[in-house]
């Protein structure tokens, strides 16, 4: 006997039912049993795929671009920023930043993506631009980072650097930030402006000699700054190599 409801009670209806019937009935029920769980399997399965696939945001690198063109005007500078996902990067599509003490804001529609080492990986930018005349801003910034779907995903992050820097001449520049520490790197460059090389300036890699012997095609080069404790990079202007 099956019911269905609460319980029976006096004024309730019991029925009977046959035996073929409650067969075919309790089929039916086991039936329904497998469909929900197949259900429950494809939504779980659906939504892992697409939380693999969700936008994220592990970290924000950002940079502070000056770049001088030669040793006594001043330098033209930009905003560099790059997220590093632990999504797919290759399906990045646009990236939002927005200044929260200016409400300057600042989209870009083609991100450019980069594959590193240990499977980390980077979507970003490297020439966000200020109004003529403006500095770029320090501060607290908001960041939507979104995928091919129209996903998206959102956090923030800080931008530190000496605005000094941005009314100083080269000469100055390298004093005042050698002054405060900081790293220089390598650009090498061969004579159609291809790089070559681009890291860290060591006592065994510091001039134009030891350029020449690690890349006898090197023609000209970059020393490029990098602060110690902000967001600054100084691009110093090109250098023609002499040869011997």
């Amino acid at each position: 006997m099956v019911f269905s409801g609460q319980n029976p009670s006096k004024n309730s209806q019991v029925s009977h039912i046959p035996t073929g019937r409650f067969v075919s009935f309790m089929h039916s029920v086991q039936c329904n049993a497998f469909l929900y769980a197949a259900c429950a399997c494809l939504i779980l399965f659906i939504l892992s795929s697409c939380s693999q696939n969700m936008p994220e945001i592990k970290n924000v690198n950002t940079a502070v671009i000056l770049e001088y063109h030669d040793m006594n005007s001043l330098p033209s500078y930009r905003l560099s920023i790059f997220v590093d996902s632990s999504s797919d990067v290759h399906r990045s599509s646009h990236i939002e930043i927005l200044s929260k003490n200016t409400g300057y804001k600042w989209e870009c529609d083609s991100p450019v993506k980069i594959a590193g080492r240990n499977s980390r990986q980077w979507a970003g930018y490297t020439n966000f631009a200020v109004p003529d005349g403006s500095e770029i801003p320090a501060g607290m910034y908001d960041i939507k980072y979104m995928n091919a779907d129209g996903e998206s995903t959102e956090s923030y992050f800080y931008i530190s650097y000496d605005a000094e820097c941005l009314s100083m001449k080269a000469s100055e520049t390298i004093e005042a930030m050698n002054s405060k520490g900081c790293r220089t790197n390598i650009a090498l460059f061969d004579k159609d402006g291809i790089l070559l090389y681009y890291g860290e300036q060591t006592p065994e890699f510091r001039d134009e000699a030891s350029f020449l012997r690690n890349y006898s095609t090197a023609a000209s080069y970059k020393k490029v700054l990098l602060a110690s404790s902000s967001s600054l990079v100084c691009i110093l202007p090109l250098t023609e190599i002499t040869r011997p």
